[in-house]
């Protein structure tokens, strides 16, 4: 079966899959979180992906949509896409699945037996990385960016050498291209992984009368970003944000037209 991808792809117009895939509603994401020799690292976007997809699918992604049929899976190795337009076509594939499933879906990335080779290599590396945990969330985009931040901040022996193999391939690529076409937010869990904090000394107005001067002020808002230098001086504050956020959702939502 074809599911059609909704989003703005560059390369695919659909995701190829086994006709079973209809037969359900809700889906549990359970990827193990490692290396990769294509795609840099393997998580939940190439779980949704190329987990999902069947033969003809993965010829469809993994040749950028050149090639879309079993018969074609010889052909595509000989004639492989430049390395970005591969890793957008995973995360095209991705929305595809997510779309299908709207909120009916959840993902788990177990963070173990780490190596710079997937699963399914024939001959895969020994890990390379201690175990660092399992980590759950309703966003794709998030969870896996949250793995790499932690393999980032991890003081592991093996750390620079799970991340050569990240970078070598520029991994982190699919995870731009899937919140470019807005299946998930990478910042707020980077904010989290970082133990990042909201509430600050008020810098907007003089609160140095007030009993209270902190507050968790809406950082590096530009409200000429969403309207007319006009427009943002006839409204106040909290109508800049309240005009401001729909079009970030649209934008998130990948609803731009």
């Amino acid at each position: 079966i074809e599911i059609p991808i909704k989003r703005n792809a560059k390369h695919l117009k659909s995701d190829i899959m086994g006709k079973n895939f209809l037969n359900y509603d809700s889906m549990l994401v359970l990827s193990h979180f490692k290396g990769h020799p294509m795609g840099g690292y393997g998580g939940a976007l190439k779980q949704l992906s190329i987990g999902c997809a069947s033969t003809a699918g993965k010829v469809n992604i993994h040749s950028a949509g050149k090639y879309v049929k079993t018969e074609e899976q010889d052909i595509v190795w000989g004639d492989l896409p430049e390395q970005d337009a591969f890793l957008e076509s995973m995360a095209e594939a991705a929305s595809a699945v997510v779309d299908h499933f709207k909120d009916n879906i959840v993902y788990i990335n177990v963070m173990a037996n780490m190596s710079v080779d997937c699963d399914c290599c024939a001959v895969a590396e020994d890990p390379c990385l201690k175990d660092i945990g399992i980590l759950a969330a309703t966003d794709p985009v998030a969870i896996d960016r949250a793995c790499i931040d932690l393999v980032m901040q991890s003081k592991d022996r093996g750390r620079e050498h799970f991340l050569e193999r990240v970078t070598s391939r520029n991994g982190e690529h699919t995870i731009d291209a899937a919140c470019e076409l807005g299946i998930g937010v990478k910042e707020y869990w980077k904010q989290l992984i970082d133990g990042a904090c909201g509430v600050a000394p008020i810098t907007l107005f003089d609160a140095s009368s007030l009993p209270v001067q902190i507050a968790a002020e809406v950082k590096n808002f530009n409200p000429e970003d969403h309207m007319t230098k006009k427009q943002a001086r006839e409204m106040d504050r909290f109508m800049q944000y309240g005009y401001a956020a729909p079009q970030e959702a649209l934008l998130e939502a990948a609803l731009t037209n």
